[in-house]
């Protein structure tokens, strides 16, 4: 997946006019999806310009063209079952808050970024994927699906 062009998830915090227009909510989630201008980068750092934005994500789009709206949240899948100090250190390393363990997958943990606000989605799963620990990490997504 990579991120879109124009579009982000974002959440708000507060009275919020985007600058592509009206949010277009998703779902019950609390989140709205906008449309900015410019690279994906340029495009979140003007979101989180706006004390309005607790936090800004771009919209993933798959190989068949489906959106992915990110949650905030990251998925890590370590290369062993962490340890609770282990979890504590990676943790401490990203700038990142474990959120929950997988139950099923033993090396699966998610995290939230300590701080969303200054956090680009894109480039903390990057570097956690560089983390020798980690096998993989992706950001959490929510999707819409549509009757064909």
């Amino acid at each position: 997946m990579s991120p879109g062009a124009t579009r982000f998830v974002v959440q708000t915090a507060g009275e919020f006019a985007p600058p592509g227009g009206r949010p277009e909510p998703l779902g019950d989630s609390g989140l709205v999806v906008v449309q900015v201008t410019g690279t994906p980068k340029r495009g979140w750092q003007q979101l989180v310009a706006d004390d309005a934005v607790a936090w800004a994500a771009p919209v993933e789009v798959d190989d068949d063209g489906a959106e992915r709206y990110p949650t905030g949240e990251v998925t890590v899948r370590f290369a062993a079952r962490p340890s609770a100090s282990t979890l504590d250190g990676f943790a401490a390393d990203h700038g990142l808050v474990a959120v929950r363990r997988n139950e099923y997958v033993p090396e699966q943990v998610v995290f939230a970024p300590e701080h969303p606000h200054t956090t680009y989605l894109p480039e903390l799963c990057a570097a956690l994927t560089a983390d020798e620990r980690v096998r993989a990490a992706w950001p959490n997504t929510i999707a819409r699906y549509r009757r064909a």
